[in-house]
């Protein structure tokens, strides 16, 4: 008679035993209706029940429910919506006594050929097929070899849509040796994007260099590279390495010089629209040598920049923290703009700051005071359509200056506020939290009565 339990694939939690009460996360969703696709990043509330349950909740309304065989082995937070949503792996007991097998579905349906077997004491033997970390629909691939006694041994390979696109060999400990091609972390239909170099007993040395290919129907185009010493295998010497989100409408690149694993001197930001066009310099400054840290003026570009989101923020750096005003610009335009205090990164004063997945058709703005790096007193949420130069005031509410908690009544936008989704909340927070009813309002006359009642001031500029 065979039995199935449902496991997480990951771990990040060191001591579940210890974790009695919520985080939260950043989670990811993406819509990829869109073009280009938007990343919208939302909250993911993770609690703890009875030391063996772990749940996932968004906006009140539960995910997923793991439950926790073994309270003192690590355990991963997953902060990927969809895998949240569909991915469940499964391993298949016998005779109620020795795991055998393990499975994984995806959107309810078995992954063909995902998994593999165990030995009678629990470690993995034999041929499996895993998934990579960063698996979603728009990213699945799958890694193929076989292990002996929990090591992987021999050569794997990287598959996507049913070709092989890398991989390389491990040795008798199970580590990375010779030359391989590896995925880059954040793999996808959007980012496919390889790095190519070697291993000596699972540390990178020599010359490695990074391709990209827009789609299956190009050949890989060398985009980047360095060299990582033979010894501790740190960067060294010239380098251009992507930005940490690097895809297909976000091509930014870095270019400068490592020094023992550190960025020194003047380093450049690279942009292009697309792999017709060559990169473009849009931003950079200076790394102390000293202490590495960033120092002097600075133009960078926002974590979330790409094609039709570019967003550059302009000011100054002493000791690797952000001092003084600070602008904001979004397609030569000044869009925001704030100080931080003498001390460094923290801000003070009036600001006025985007929200989180600013772009062509979902241009929203937050206007209100910080205290000492927390948010005090009258918070305005603004929001403009693409044309129009002046922004309209759509939400808002109170913090706390006590502890910078929200109080009273709030009008709230969704995560995913846009043109063509223009969905607004309201209600009551109470210590941070939400109280009472809260109702929701939808785009068209419903929403033009709510604000022209709640905001008659409806016009305003966005620097006062």
């Amino acid at each position: 008679m065979n039995n199935y339990v449902c496991v997480n694939q990951f771990s990040l939690i060191e001591k579940p035993q210890e974790f009695e009460s919520s985080l939260e996360f950043d989670g990811i969703v993406w819509d990829y209706t869109d073009i280009p696709p938007r990343k919208i990043i939302t909250k993911i509330i993770i609690s703890c029940k009875n030391q063996n349950e772990i749940t996932y909740s968004q906006d009140g309304s539960i995910l997923r429910i793991d439950q926790i065989k073994n309270k003192w082995m690590k355990y991963e937070v997953l902060t990927n919506i969809e895998q949240i949503k569909y991915l469940f792996w499964f391993r298949e007991f016998r005779n109620n006594e020795k795991i055998d097998k393990c499975i994984a579905t995806w959107k309810g349906e078995t992954l063909v050929d995902v998994g593999g077997y165990y030995s009678e004491i629990g470690l993995k033997q034999g041929l499996w097929k895993e998934l990579i970390k960063n698996y979603w629909s728009k990213a699945q691939v799958y890694e193929v070899g076989k292990y002996k006694n929990n090591l992987k041994k021999g050569t794997w390979k990287y598959v996507y849509n049913d070709k092989e696109i890398g991989g390389g060999d491990y040795n008798q400990k199970g580590q990375k040796n010779g030359k391989w091609t590896e995925l880059y972390d954040r793999f996808s239909k959007y980012s496919q994007i390889t790095h190519i170099g070697l291993y000596k007993n699972d540390k990178k040395v020599g010359k490695w260099d990074i391709y990209q290919r827009k789609d299956e129907e190009e050949p890989f185009v060398q985009i980047g590279g360095g060299l990582y010493d033979e010894g501790d295998s740190v960067k060294n010497g010239k380098w251009r390495e992507l930005s940490q989100k690097y895809y297909q409408w976000s091509q930014v690149m870095y270019e400068g010089e490592y020094s023992n694993g550190k960025k020194i001197a003047k380093w450049d930001i690279m942009f292009r629209k697309n792999e017709r066009e060559p990169y473009e310099q849009l931003g950079g400054g200076l790394y102390n040598e000293k202490d590495f840290s960033k120092i002097g003026y600075w133009t960078e570009l926002s974590d979330e920049f790409q094609n039709d989101s570019q967003i550059i923020f302009y000011g100054e750096y002493q000791n690797g923290k952000k001092v003084s005003k600070w602008i904001t610009m979004y397609e030569g335009e000044q869009i925001g703009e704030g100080s931080y205090d003498e001390e460094g990164s923290i801000k003070i004063g009036k600001w006025t700051e985007l929200k989180d997945g600013f772009a062509k058709w979902s241009q929203v703005i937050y206007f209100g005071d910080y205290k000492q790096n927390k948010k005090v007193g009258k918070w305005k949420i603004l929001y403009r359509k693409e044309g129009n130069k002046l922004f309209e005031q759509i939400g808002g509410g109170c913090f706390n200056k006590e502890n910078s908690n929200k109080s009273g009544f709030w009008t709230e936008l969704s995560d995913e506020f846009k043109f063509d989704s223009q969905i607004l909340f309201y209600g009551e927070y109470h210590n941070g939290k939400k109280v009472g009813k809260w109702i929701t309002i939808h785009e068209g006359e419903q929403m033009q009565n709510y604000l022209k009642n709640k905001y008659s001031h409806q016009w305003r500029r966005i620097i006062q």
